[in-house]
Order: structure tokens, then C-alpha cells, then sequence
């Protein structure tokens, strides 16, 4: 699935995909930040923070500076 979003005046991407499949997050570089494990690529020169949570991977990209990329993906909490 694919949602988008408007965040301080830039368009944010979020996909969310099963865990586990073609895309192995554990094979890419990762950090941790507030607590939350990122796995960070870069794609066409986009910054792509991903992480997984309950079997689903969420990956977000954006025209956002990558250093606030990637703290938004770290607070990012989906709704229940």
C-alpha cells in the first residue's frame, strides 16, 4: 500500500509491505534512532528510512532533508 502525505510543505511517501518478502531490510545499513531500529538506503538519490513493526515493513521517501527523514520515520507509530 501506498499513502502520502504533506509534511511541512514537502510530500512524504509511505509504502507498507509484508515482512519478509522480496525486500530484506536486514540487508541494508541500519541505525537506531529514539529507540527505533532504521534500516536507510539510498534510491535515485532519495534517502529511504524503513523499518518493521508486526510483520509489516514501512519505508518512506520524500523531498525531505534525509537526516529529517529519518527522524520522522523513527517517531512514526502506525494507528490502530
Amino acid at each position: 500500500a501506498a499513502f502520502y502525505y504533506e509534511w511541512r510543505g514537502h510530500r512524504v511517501t509511505v509504502l507498507a509491505f509484508p515482512s519478509g518478502g522480496p525486500v530484506r531490510l536486514g540487508e541494508l545499513q541500519h541505525v537506531d534512532v529514539q529507540g527505533r531500529r532504521l534500516f536507510v538506503s539510498t534510491v535515485r538519490g532519495y534517502s529511504v528510512p524503513a523499518f518493521e513493526l508486526d510483520g509489516v515493513a514501512y519505508a518512506m521517501t520524500g523531498d525531505v532533508d534525509s537526516r529529517e527523514l529519518i527522524q520522522l520515520a523513527a517517531g512514526s507509530r502506525p494507528s490502530e
